[in-house]
């Protein structure tokens, strides 16, 4: 569920900015974590604009509740 929720953004940003989102691992952390390992954005045909080893967030169940996306307690 979360690959395809991600790889239906990163479709999303290619179309709409012509820019490439890569991601070597997500996967869930507990109930509300998520971990991303090798995120990378970069547009088609320039120099990366962000490189991220690991990231984690917890999301805010009340809020996804409610069809919004927040998180909190990100580290980078």
């Amino acid at each position: 569920m979360l690959q395809w929720i991600f790889n239906r953004e990163k479709l999303r940003l290619n179309q709409l900015y012509h820019a490439q989102l890569i991601a070597n691992n997500i996967c869930f952390s507990g109930l509300r974590g998520i971990h991303i390992s090798a995120f990378t954005l970069q547009p088609d045909g320039k120099d990366t604009l962000l490189q991220i080893y690991n990231m984690k967030f917890n999301l805010i169940l009340h809020k996804l509740m409610f069809g919004k996306i927040a998180f909190d307690d990100l580290q980078i």
